[in-house]
């Protein structure tokens, strides 16, 4: 269950253009297991099962293998908007709404 949910995360922050690191808070658990017990290591430093399951989706996404396909495309009722190109160049221009979202330039 825990090498699948890595293997989600880290293949969605593979596919997001503006993503530069990963951050896998505590990469061992704490040896309180009332606490956080996240890591792919046990507090004594053994590895879990997980570990090599989240160690190929690393190889994997660095390889280049994960195919991030097409963006998905939302329902008219789910509250997103995909922007169409002329909406984009519009708001490189100043401000531009695109459903309930206003797209707005900005330089700095």
């Amino acid at each position: 269950m825990q090498a699948s949910y890595y293997r989600e995360a880290l293949q969605m922050a593979a596919c997001q253009p503006t993503v530069r690191g990963f951050l896998i808070f505590h990469v061992t658990d704490e040896t309180d297991y009332n606490r956080w017990q996240s890591g792919v290591y046990y507090a004594d430093g053994t590895p879990k099962s997980s570990r090599p399951w989240v160690k190929q989706a690393m190889a994997q996404i660095r390889s280049g293998a994960v195919d991030c396909g097409e963006p998905p495309v939302g329902r008219a009722n789910d509250g997103w908007s995909l922007a169409s190109p002329a909406a984009l160049k519009a708001a490189a221009k100043g401000s531009q709404t695109v459903g309930k979202a206003m797209l707005k330039y900005a330089s700095g």
